[in-house]
Parts: structure tokens; sequence; C-alpha cells
């Protein structure tokens, strides 16, 4: 039998020292100076357009690409917009539909009550929304999925980049 345990001089199981760390790209790209988002979908409505801004300006620098993103970006916020309506289709008119209940000769001869189809929608749509939303990062648990975790130094550094951008952005004109 031979000896139990890792072989000797590997690292295995073994955490490396704070000063064996590395800093990475991603680390790097944090404090960068943010790039404008790209422009809205014309088709966007006014929570589309919000929802637009909110997502390439809410994230960290780096984490999305303009040209690998935009289109998951774009059916997140045409999804919001859709849901907006869909949620008040519902509203207006409630979760419950009169239908009417008709003879093959075509009488009405009564009515029966069935479910909204815009609330069977709005579900659908909210299932779009999360998918979306957990491909792009957008929650703390599909940040720490995605490898994404920031820690708190590196935000406020980032934030302090970003602040700084715009400080010299408007100094500039």
């Amino acid at each position: 039998m031979g000896a139990r345990g890792p072989l000797k001089g590997s690292t295995y199981g073994r955490r490396p020292k704070t000063a064996e760390l590395v800093p990475t790209d991603a680390a790097l790209l944090l404090v960068a100076q943010p790039d404008p988002p790209p422009p809205p979908p014309t088709s966007l409505g006014e929570l589309g357009r919000a929802a637009w801004l909110d997502v390439w300006e809410g994230l960290p620098v780096g984490v999305l690409d303009a040209k690998a993103d935009y289109l998951t970006v774009a059916r997140l916020c045409e999804a919001a917009d859709d849901r907006e309506a869909a949620r008040a289709a519902v509203v207006e008119l409630g979760p419950l539909l009169d239908e009417p209940i008709v003879t093959p000769k075509g009488d009405v001869v009564g009515t029966r009550k069935v479910a909204n189809p815009a609330a069977e929608m709005v579900r659908k749509l909210d299932k779009v929304i999360d998918d979306a939303s957990d491909r792009l990062g957008l929650s703390p648990a599909a940040r720490a999925r995605l490898g994404l975790t920031i820690s708190r130094a590196r935000l406020a550094q980032a934030d302090a980049a970003t602040l700084l951008a715009g400080v010299n952005r408007r100094g500039s004109r």
C-alpha cells in the first residue's frame, strides 16, 4: 500500500496565499472607462427604453458586450413592454372573462367564465424576462453562477471610475 494524501509538492486542496493571487483581466475591466450604451431598438416603448438603459448602465464595465448581448437585452426589453401591455389588459378586464355559449345554429344560450388569455401571457413573459435576466447576470445568483462575483472594493472602484468618466466627459464639453 502506498502513502495516503496528495503527492508531495502538489497544491491540491490548498488555497493559494493572498500574495500568490494575480489580478485578472476581469478585475482590470472593472476600472476601465465605460462605453456609452448602444442605441435602443426603435420598437421599444417607454418601459423598454428605461429597461434598456438600466441593463446597459447597471452592470459593471466589461460584463456586457454590445455585439454579443444586444439581441438578448433587446428581447428582455421587448418582453418588458409586452408584459406591461398584457398586465394592463388583465387589470382592465379582470382575470376571468365571460365567454358566450353558442348553439350550432349560432344562438347565444348563456355565458361561462374562462381565464383571461392575457394572464397566461403575463406568466409566459415573466419566464422570458427571468431567463434573459439569468443569461445576462442581472441577479446576484446569476452573477455568482456566471462567475461574476465582485468584491465591494472592486465595485467601489468601478463606481469611482464611472463617476470620473462622467465628470471628464462633462468637463471636455
